[in-house]
């Protein structure tokens, strides 16, 4: 039997040392921080209440898929989505402005 090649894949690690020597990209992922930072809060949150997306999303009355959109990082949530996303975990959204 023959066996199939594998195309060569570089590790993520490598990759993203790559990536990072873009400023275009450089600039994108350090505009997009805060909106990692957030979704990573949110992720552990749901976790450490032992929450599946399932059942967090039909709490806050939005399909599962629409949160793990959010999740991944593949969709902006409003104020106020976050907002009944914070209230589901038990916790409240707070927002503050610092300097840089």
């Amino acid at each position: 039997m023959k066996q199939k090649k594998r195309a060569h894949t570089a590790p993520h690690e490598e990759l993203f040392a790559k990536l990072m020597q873009d400023p275009e990209f450089v600039a994108e992922w350090q505009r997009q921080a805060p909106q990692r930072e957030i979704m990573r809060m949110l992720i552990e949150e749901r976790i450490k209440r032992k929450k599946t997306q399932k059942e967090l999303a039909e709490e806050i009355g939005v399909k599962p898929s629409s949160l793990s959109r959010l999740e991944s990082g593949s969709h902006s949530p409003s104020l106020a989505y976050l907002s009944k996303i914070a209230e589901a975990l038990g916790r409240r959204l707070e927002i503050n402005l610092v300097e840089k």
